[in-house]
């Protein structure tokens, strides 16, 4: 059974057409690729679609594939860790730059206040000086009373402890204020290396998971090269296999149920290229590319011209041919680029194809794998 390099394990019957550009479900075409895993699934249980060895290979490379996309889902997820950190500490860091302002606010303050007591207590200091024992001891005296006298020499001490309290307190709250403040600056200090740690660890991660993608991807494309010539061999051994049974049935090769030499063929269409028909169809909307394109890549590599006979699919692997038909007109096209984009349409035809078909907008075709002769 092939498996879509796309998901876990899962038989292609049951497994949904996924977009080559952007992994998004796409179940609008899932109708024809059941068509062809039914048919793929046919030819592989009756001759052996991949060999043996070529099978275990394909299933190591897809484990090693999964194993890669685990690692960059456990890269991402860290990653995200890492940015969700860098957001916290950017926060704290502006909390701490914050914090810091207030503290040197109320350090300037506490300092002015210490000033204004120191010069306090200095003048009290000179005027006690200047006036010296004696006019300390003539105010006493002059007292009427002892009452008076206790009651001056009281205040005289209390301005001077007053004085003293203040300048201590002051000096005090400066010292607190220059402790928290030198605190909070080696906090923010620790809080910058920590981001420049986190932020290394998440460019390496980025960096990692950047090459983990490229890897993946290489490991994809290989993958999908495998499963397209492995369904190319077998869709080619179905056909072969319906050809040799309806020539031994009805001994006109050609005639059985592969549809690989229709009549209802344009004259020059498959019917006379000798290409074979698969029985493996689909139906739906086609467009045309419109002017615009002429001379840009496709996404085979190959160089588009409007006059070719050319298509576009999400789907089908580059490198596969189609017989489209449209009301009894038919035209052999190479799938070599992706699209359409829009809507349910299924298939972007050259000029030169809808041409032949007979349409310039939209229109409802039907088609066929087919296999080039050899």
């Amino acid at each position: 059974v092939l498996i879509s390099s796309r998901l876990r394990p899962a038989t292609l019957l049951n497994t949904p057409c996924f977009g080559a550009e952007d992994g998004k479900v796409n179940l609008k075409h899932s109708r024809y690729l059941r068509a062809l895993g039914a048919a793929v699934l046919t030819a592989s249980l009756a001759t052996g679609a991949i060999p043996v060895a070529g099978a275990a290979g394909l299933k190591s490379m897809r484990d090693q594939a999964q194993a890669v996309a685990d690692k960059v889902t456990d890269l991402e997820r860290s990653l995200a860790g890492l940015e969700a950190e860098q957001i916290r500490l950017a926060a704290e860091v502006e909390r701490t730059g914050r914090r810091l302002a207030v503290l040197e606010s109320a350090r300037h303050d506490a300092q002015a206040g210490f000033d204004d007591a120191s010069e306090r207590y200095a003048r009290r200091a000179v005027e006690a000086y200047k006036d010296g024992a004696n006019e300390h001891l003539a105010l006493l005296l002059s007292a009427e009373s002892l009452g008076e006298m206790l009651t001056l020499a009281e205040a005289t001490a209390a301005g001077a402890h007053q004085d003293a309290r203040a300048l201590r307190r002051w000096q005090r709250a400066r010292s607190l204020i220059t402790s928290a403040e030198d605190a909070t600056q080696r906090r923010k200090a620790r809080l910058l290396e920590a981001q420049v740690r986190v932020a290394e660890v998440a460019s390496e991660i980025g960096q990692t998971i950047e090459g983990r993608r490229a890897a993946l991807k290489e490991l994809v494309d290989r993958i999908d090269d495998l499963e397209a010539a492995a369904r190319r061999q077998a869709v080619r051994r179905e056909a072969e296999a319906r050809l040799v049974e309806a020539a031994s049935t009805s001994g006109e090769p050609g005639d059985g149920a592969s549809g690989g030499m229709s009549q209802e063929a344009t004259p020059g269409g498959p019917a006379k290229s000798g290409y074979i028909g698969t029985g493996v169809t689909f139906e739906g909307l086609a467009s045309w590319y419109g002017p615009g394109f002429e001379g840009q890549a496709t996404a085979s590599g190959d160089v588009f011209h409007a006059d070719g006979l050319t298509a576009a699919s999400l789907d089908l692997p580059l490198g596969t041919w189609l017989r489209v038909t449209r009301e009894g007109r038919s035209v052999l096209v190479l799938v070599n680029d992706r699209g359409p984009y829009i809507g349910d349409r299924i298939l972007d035809l050259s000029q030169g194809a809808a041409e032949i078909l007979g349409f310039t907008g939209l229109a409802w075709i039907s088609a066929e794998i087919v296999l080039p002769p050899e």
